[in-house]
């Protein structure tokens, strides 16, 4: 009976070390449960505090980029008037980049700036319309326009019309046409040979001046004249070098000018041959003559010495 006892007793200890090792073990766990949490809020807290770092630094940076925006707000709306009324920008450009400023420092818009921009581009529009209506009358036709054609203009653009839409009117007009060649063909004439030539309305007439000058032709003179019956054509003619023509004329007195003076230096060769000749002819003649004669006084000589007689 007592060894069962004892017996038991032992089995009853090795349960409660179990137990105790159990227990253990759990706390471990549970430690371990708690330094992982631990760990992790930690981690969390540290991100969290990266987080509001971060965004505490944007709204700094917001902060300062708005104080920034506001202090730079009126030297810019200055600066973007200035450009509109030099002509540089238009208005809806001037608007547009007012615009753009709010959002790029997250300003609220103001009205009365916006309304600022409307009114510089209405007091100066009339200006700019001005120059670049002027500015197109002389470009087109070499003249400033007539205050009626200015104000005329005037009105026409301040309902919506362009620049451009002014320019296509004054190439459609009488005078503009007048004023320039009428085909690629009549340009390159007028730079070839100068013009154009106009009548009494101005209207061009197809012809063109052509200057020949005088100053290099070769000259005949008087004698030749005589023999070669040459004149110096009309065109040519000291006091009158320029020839007024049509592109086919031109070329055709140009051909002419060539001719004459192609027979003005062939006729002086010619003469010069000639008088050459003559002058050979000449001197043969005179040199014929005068070694007969020498014969003949030599025979005479002959004569009278054989008539002597010496023996």
């Amino acid at each position: 009976m007592g060894g069962g006892g004892s017996k038991g007793g032992g089995g009853g200890g090795n349960d409660m070390a179990m137990m105790m090792m159990m227990n253990q073990q759990a706390e471990a766990s549970a430690r371990e449960a708690r330094n992982a949490q631990e760990s992790q809020d930690r981690i969390l807290g540290e991100a969290r505090a990266e987080k509001q770092k971060e965004l505490d630094r944007i709204d700094r940076l917001a902060a300062e980029r708005k104080t920034a925006g506001e202090a730079g707000r009126p030297g810019y709306i200055a600066n973007v008037k200035r450009r509109l009324s030099s002509g540089l920008i238009g208005e809806e450009s001037a608007q547009k980049l007012v615009e753009d400023y709010y959002t790029k420092y997250e300003l609220a818009p103001a009205a009365n700036e916006l309304e600022d921009i409307t009114k510089t581009y209405q007091e100066f529009a009339p200006k700019r319309r001005e120059a670049d209506i002027s500015a197109a009358y002389q470009r087109l036709l070499g003249r400033a326009p007539t205050g009626e054609e200015l104000t005329r203009n005037q009105q026409q653009m301040s309902l919506g019309r362009t620049t451009g839409d002014v320019e296509q009117d004054i190439q459609g007009t009488t005078e503009y046409k007048k004023a320039r060649p009428s085909s690629a063909f009549e340009a390159e004439m007028e730079a070839r040979y100068g013009g154009p030539v106009l009548d009494d309305t101005g209207t061009r007439t197809g012809k063109y001046k052509y200057n020949f000058g005088t100053g290099a032709l070769p000259g005949l003179t008087a004698d030749l004249i005589s023999k070669t019956n040459v004149t110096t054509p009309g065109f040519l003619a000291p006091g009158a070098p320029v020839f007024t023509g049509s592109a086919e004329e031109i070329e055709g007195a140009k051909q002419s000018k060539n001719n004459y003076e192609s027979f003005l230096y062939n006729s002086g060769l010619k003469s010069l041959e000639g008088n050459i000749s003559t002058e050979l002819t000449k001197l043969r003649t005179e040199g014929d003559l005068k070694i007969g004669k020498q014969q003949g006084q030599y025979g005479l000589l002959a004569s009278t010495i054989g008539a002597f007689n010496f023996s």
